[in-house]
Parts: structure tokens; sequence; C-alpha cells
């Protein structure tokens, strides 16, 4: 959860009920490991899921703020990949 509050710049409560909200709908999956909990996207999405995930990207290129989340994602993918050489 602590890299969706960074990428989103929103506290973890907020992050937290999203994430409820989701999980509820079985829009993503939860997997906890040890102290994590790692989420992802059903492996097998309905179609109407898929079809919000395509318009989504397709909308990512023209709005500001997808722009903005995409580039903190990107610099935290990166940071968590350090981590995890690092640690090995």
């Amino acid at each position: 959860m602590c890299h969706f509050q960074a990428i989103l710049g929103e506290s973890q409560v907020k992050v937290s009920k999203h994430l409820a909200y989701l999980r509820q709908r079985k829009l993503v999956v939860a997997v906890r490991r040890k102290k994590w909990v790692i989420y992802s996207l059903p492996a097998r999405p309905s179609r109407a899921l898929a079809a919000n995930l395509h318009c989504l990207a397709a909308c990512a290129a023209d709005d500001r703020l997808l722009r903005r989340d995409l580039t903190r994602l990107s610099r935290t993918a990166s940071a968590v990949a350090d981590a995890l050489i690092c640690a090995c």
C-alpha cells in the first residue's frame, strides 16, 4: 500500500478504502506475503474491466494527472527493483 500512497500522493486510509472497494468487486486480487499485500489485476479480467483498462490506457497520454502518476509509478518501480537487487 505504501507504493500506492507514494505514486498517488494520497493517505493510507483513502488508498486502503479504494483497494477494499476494488477487491470486493473483484477488480483486483490481493495476496498476502508476510507483512506485504500484493495487489494485481485478475488473471482473467471481465470484459467490462478489460474495456475500462483499455480506455484508461488510451486516455493516459492526454491526462496530466495520469501522466504524473505514470511517472511516479516508473520511479517507484525502479526504486523497488533496486531494493530487491540490493537485498539478494
